[in-house]
């Protein structure tokens, strides 16, 4: 399909596979295909609107500070503009001692999602199609036993908004009526982010610790060589929905935009579902070295990493008793027409990947 497609944050891990997987997925041919990068600043609802107005499809990343639009004129514009991590507008208030860090991130993905969504609002009469990279909500899921997580929170919020839009119309085209969500999974790359999530590093443990009585139920090869022990909260029995986002998050946007727009179902991206003992399986076949889950103790990570550690200590509760979205019906590989043979399993990502300082001696 030929047409302009604007995708916001196009240098960021969902954006830059969009754009990889779209110049293949449309052409066949990078030479077949023109790429115009256009700048805008989400906290700009003007810049927003002026460059969605020329788009058939609009992509946007939640809280990623620039625009890019794919299009089709015959000329390619590189331009590389300063990548923004997922978490970054979350780890800027807690590095600057913020008193309520997640409530000020919040804030602040809630009043920038606003912002495209009125400046798409305004370009109803061109745009086609408005997918939009969400979450699953864990209170809604949970029948509010998982209420108040703000890492979720902001991204329903704005999904909730612009569903409102389709249920209070009256026979004119909205926002909501064009609207499919994606519900991207847990990220593989968040175990090569180590300054970021250093709790997802392994620590290693001497022979004395593994004797302990916390650590008998691990079955170790032998207590003279080294082990690396990695802990989070969730369950050792639980899968986790993996999603190598750089190399397989296109592939799952490119059918949408031949699809008819769904409001109402969310296309569920997941590359592989792996419980952690088989994820540290597979690291320590990589690095050389053998590396053990254990299930971290309730209130661990809130001793270790406070208001955060609490926060991802409920994701991987919540994981644990309704997996990553309950029983919400999603759009799958099969209705997208998508092998699994073409995702990438975490055994060959972990293979393409530098471990040099992963590790916690």
């Amino acid at each position: 399909m030929s047409g302009l497609f604007a995708v916001l944050g196009a240098t960021g891990t969902q954006g830059s596979s969009v754009i990889r997987y779209h110049v293949v997925f449309i052409r066949q041919a990078l030479r077949d295909q023109g790429i115009e990068v256009v700048q805008a600043d989400v906290d700009d609802e003007q810049s927003l609107a002026i460059a969605f107005k020329v788009s058939k499809a609009t992509l946007p990343w939640g809280y990623i500070l620039q625009l890019e639009l794919i299009a089709s004129p015959n000329k390619v514009c590189h331009h590389h503009l300063r990548r923004h991590r997922l978490l970054e507008p979350w780890a800027k208030y807690f590095s600057t001692g913020h008193a309520d860090p997640w409530k000020a991130a919040l804030d602040d993905e809630v009043r920038r999602g606003k912002n495209i969504i009125s400046a798409a609002e305004r370009t109803l009469d061109t745009l086609k199609h408005f997918i939009f990279s969400s979450l699953p909500s864990p209170e809604a899921v949970s029948s509010g036993k998982f209420a108040n997580m703000p890492h979720y929170d902001g991204k329903v919020q704005l999904a909730q908004q612009i569903h409102a839009s389709a249920s209070q119309a009256s026979g004119q085209k909205t926002l909501g009526d064009i609207t499919t969500e994606i519900w991207a999974t847990y990220y593989m790359e968040n175990f090569i982010r180590f300054e970021l999530n250093a709790y997802l590093r392994p620590r290693k443990v001497n022979a004395a610790v593994l004797e302990s009585h916390h650590f008998q139920s691990l079955q170790t090869s032998s207590s003279d060589s080294p082990h690396y022990i990695l802990s989070t909260p969730q369950l050792p029995s639980t899968q986790l929905a993996l999603l190598a986002s750089e190399a397989d998050f296109g592939a799952f946007v490119a059918p949408l935009i031949s699809r008819k727009p769904s409001p109402k179902t969310p296309v569920l991206a997941v590359s592989q579902r792996l419980t952690f003992p088989e994820i540290c399986a597979v690291l320590s076949k990589q690095i050389g070295v053998e590396i053990k889950y254990q299930q971290a103790a309730d209130r661990d990570y809130e001793a270790k990493y406070g208001s955060f550690g609490v926060e991802f200590e409920r994701m991987y509760h919540f994981y644990d008793e309704f997996g990553y979205c309950g029983d919400t019906p999603t759009v799958g590989l099969d209705e997208l027409n998508i092998k699994t043979v073409s995702l990438t399993p975490f055994k060959d990502f972990v293979a393409k990947q530098k471990w040099d300082g992963f590790l916690v001696e």
